[in-house]
């Protein structure tokens, strides 16, 4: 009895851990310390004190597969530039020993190894998946109700937004951000996991034991999921979101078409007709003051840099610290400058821009005389990986990337694995890492230790395999 309290109290500790995984703009108070890396250092300490043999087999175990092999790769090349940057003064140590060891190594590579470690030790990849399946939802069903109460005037959730986004001196209020601390960055978070939701969500698995629980949820999934797009209001994410749609149903509709052409034809020239109507009664209304007045913006000003930064500051401002980033590039083609060294080696790109900088870097500019130097500017993974790490790290990152994905693909090859939700969430998972290299040329940070947590999953699947004693083929 006493061994199943024990066991059962770290169960409760470690998924109390992972619920900071769905808190990522939670920080220590008047800090730049997130409260998740402070967590997670307490089971993988615990796991490491009672449990040291089970974390060293399975390092020596994934060790042998070629994905860790390029990620080891991709950690010393991260260690070698910043090294190297220091030693040609170019990276203060103090700052390589930050961002290298803390913010790099420790950030990502703790999340990464932390789903190996405790799934299936302690709880079942079943467990996983509701997890996942269920903390989007109610993230996205949080961000609605923020968002309706602000709109209506009512600030009653705007206590707990202050609590868990309270970093940022002034928080959104007018469109949906959730949990992050910009709605941006929930688009991003909707779009990395909306092929793997789709999989969940149209199986014919259940996902919950309670039978209405599971109608309810993956009945009002996809309206939930709609809605938060929506009112993100972002003209970037929301043809990113159609466009992820349109692909993953792909097959669907293009066999919907082949055999049933004349409906498709009909319902075709119906819905032509009907928006050709609503074009005319839309060109009557006034949208400036909506979000789709967004999208009409950059649509008209794309072409034209000056008035696009003058219309839409925000989109101009990312596309500008994404062109500083490969200016900085071309100066250290190989190497990079350091891990989040860019930051402080932006002064030559900023002087030698072609482009009109934005307000925002103005600000940036200006203040960082007070910062040693320092220019915050915006990063996607692409981008930075190339300023900070060089092509050299660039490539060694999408080959781990890749290789996540081939063992998924090997091991879904599997025939006694096939015909049931963890196939399935599999699929979703490698949807996912796709996803991941299609978006690394826009807004998402590298440093999102959930995008680590699900690059960790493929250790799972690879550790679930071997312990349900499924022989396989080399998945290297």
């Amino acid at each position: 009895m006493d061994n199943f309290r024990f066991f059962y109290n770290i169960k409760i500790f470690i998924l109390f851990s992972m619920l900071f995984l769905f808190l990522p703009s939670f920080y220590l108070p008047n800090t730049n310390i997130p409260v998740y890396d402070i967590v997670i250092a307490f089971p993988l300490c615990l796991l490491l004190f009672l449990l040291p043999k089970d974390l060293i087999s399975t390092l020596c175990r994934l060790s042998r597969y070629t994905h860790f092999k390029i990620l080891l790769f991709f950690i010393l090349w991260v260690f070698f530039v910043g090294i190297l940057s220091v030693i040609l003064g170019r990276y203060y140590i103090s700052h390589f020993l930050y961002a290298t060891l803390l913010l790099f190594f420790y950030n990502n590579f703790a999340w990464y190894i932390f789903p190996s470690l405790i799934f299936t030790k302690f709880f079942s990849l079943r467990f996983l998946i509701k997890f996942l399946f269920l903390g989007i939802y109610i993230i996205c069903i949080y961000g609605l109700l923020v968002y309706l109460f602000n709109v209506l005037g009512l600030d009653i959730l705007n206590y707990i937004q202050n609590i868990i986004n309270n970093r940022r001196e002034e928080i959104v209020t007018l469109r949906v951000l959730s949990v992050f601390e910009e709605p941006s960055a929930m688009g991003g978070f909707i779009c990395v996991n909306l092929s793997m939701l789709y999989k969940l969500i149209f199986s014919k698995y259940k996902i919950f034991k309670n039978k209405y629980l599971n109608i309810f949820i993956k009945k009002t999934y996809l309206p939930v999921l709609i809605l938060t797009i929506i009112f993100i209001q972002s003209p970037i994410w929301l043809p990113i979101f159609g466009i992820i749609t349109f692909i993953h149903f792909y097959k669907v509709i293009h066999d919907f078409i082949k055999k049933n052409i004349v409906i498709f034809l009909t319902i075709l020239l119906l819905s032509l007709s009907i928006l050709s109507m609503s074009l005319i009664q839309i060109s009557q209304v006034d949208i400036s003051q909506t979000f789709l007045n967004r999208i009409v913006v950059v649509s008209k000003t794309l072409t034209n840099w000056d008035m696009f930064v003058i219309s839409e500051g925000s989109l101009a401002n990312r596309i500008l610290s994404y062109y500083l980033r490969l200016k900085v590039w071309q100066e250290h083609p190989i190497t990079g400058i350091g891990y989040k060294n860019t930051e402080y080696n932006l002064y030559k790109a900023v002087n030698n821009s072609n482009l009109t900088l934005t307000k925002e870097t103005n600000f940036r500019v200006a203040d960082s005389y007070n910062r040693r130097g320092y220019i915050q500017i915006n990063a996607s993974i692409l981008t930075m990986l190339l300023s900070d790490t060089g092509i050299v790290g660039a490539l060694l990152y999408f080959l781990f990337v890749i290789s996540s994905t081939k063992i998924i693909n090997n091991i879904l090859k599997i025939k006694k694995y096939q015909n049931n939700i963890d196939y399935i969430f599999m699929e979703g998972i490698r949807n996912s890492y796709i996803t991941i290299i299609g978006l690394s040329i826009y807004s998402i940070n590298i440093n999102n230790i959930y995008l680590w947590f699900l690059y960790g999953l493929t250790n799972v699947f690879i550790i679930n395999i071997a312990r349900k004693g499924i022989k396989k083929n080399d998945s290297n």
